[in-house]
Order: structure tokens, then sequence, then C-alpha cells
């Protein structure tokens, strides 16, 4: 097995954007001055496969749940948020999000997303990945190219009756550069994955507003 250089986790933190850590803690990680500047900026994509377990071993995993009622029906939910053209209509401006390639018409097993944001100014490539679909219920999907070690997220829904969907989101992460990832996880990268959501949750309700106005003058 392949052990993982300090290079490897230096450059995947910096794509996180986490280098302004990475110098106030390089003399406790024994990082060197190099390898903290470094400009080589790969993703776990390019890691070797053996060296990512190796990595993974080593990172601590969160999770983060959120759980909202949507004002339409299940089968109506379940279309809007399986339909990726809808996640650039609720990701946060200043991520800078764009698809790097049209993206699927449909969720299916296997299905893929590849999209660019910007991280801490940053540019990132985010590759999506389909595991799991059970329509109208439920999708699952993962990381497969991008800023974290680990990336799973599950999506459920529920009727909730009334013409009302509860939706769940349960994601796991982990971070790269342990310790190193756990220090910007407590420094901003928690606090930013909640404004996200935040903004998710509020602008979904903006849309769901307007459409109804829309429909009650159309």
């Amino acid at each position: 097995m392949v052990e993982p250089t300090k290079v490897h986790y230096a450059a995947i933190a910096v794509q996180l954007g986490v280098r302004r850590v990475l110098a106030q803690v390089a003399s406790k990680v024994q990082l060197s001055r190099e390898i903290v500047t470094t400009s080589i900026v790969p993703n776990m994509g390019s890691v070797p496969w053996d060296c990512r377990t190796n990595i993974l071993d080593r990172m601590k995993v969160h999770t983060l749940e959120r759980t909202q009622i949507v004002r339409r029906p299940l089968a109506e939910t379940f279309k809007f948020f399986s339909d990726p053209a809808n996640l650039k209509r609720l990701t946060p401006d200043y991520l800078n999000f764009k698809f790097l390639e049209p993206p699927p018409a449909e969720l299916q097993v296997g299905s893929t997303i590849d999209y660019q944001i910007r991280l801490y100014g940053l540019p990132v490539h985010w590759r999506t990945r389909i595991e799991f679909v059970e329509a109208p219920y439920k999708f699952v999907d993962i990381q497969e190219k991008g800023p974290y070690a680990l990336w799973r997220h599950r999506h459920t829904f529920r009727d909730a009756s009334h013409g009302r969907t509860e939706m769940k989101d349960y994601v796991e992460y982990a971070l790269p550069l342990w310790p190193v990832g756990e220090v910007a996880y407590y420094l901003f990268v928690a606090r930013a994955l909640a404004q996200i959501f935040d903004y998710r949750e509020t602008e979904l309700a903006a849309i769901i507003a307007a459409e109804s106005r829309s429909a009650a003058t159309a």
C-alpha cells in the first residue's frame, strides 16, 4: 500500500480553502513551508485509491441533518429536488455555481453531475454521482470528485398530508488533512454548511410562494 504523502494532504487542504489555517498550525503538524505554500491543487479523484482509503481511516466523519416541510405534494417535491437544473436555483450566489457539463434530464443510479463552485476564492470542480434512487421517496448522492474526503447526502421524502411533503437531509462528510481539517471544521466549515442549507430552505420557500402567486393570478 502506498503511504499518502504530506503533499497529498496539503494540496487537498488548499482546495478546501484552508491555506490560512495551515499557515497557523504548520509548526504543530510539522509541515514544511514549501508544502504549505504549494500551488498544486489536486482533488481526491487524483489520489490513488489505496492512499484514499488510508486518508479516510484518519478522518472524523461529521453529520448534518435537516428537516423541512415543503408545501407541495410528494411527487412534485421529489421531482423538483431530483432535477439537477434546480441545484443552481438553491445555491447561494457567492458560490458562483456553474455546470461544467449539461446535467442529466433525469436522475438514475450512476448519473453524474459536473459543476464548479468557488470556495474561499478558489474554483473547485465537484462531481456528484447518484448512488441510489427510489422515486418518489429517496435518493442518495455522493461526491466523486471535490473538496471533501467524504460526502454522502441522503434525501428522503414523506407525504405529510394536505398537499405537503416532509423532506429530510442526512449528510455524512469528512474533511481532509486530519487533524488540520478538524481545525477548519470548527473555524468555518460547519458554519458555512449551515448557512448554505439555511439559504436553500429560505430560497425554496420563496420559489414556492412566487409560484403560488403566479398560479393565483393566472
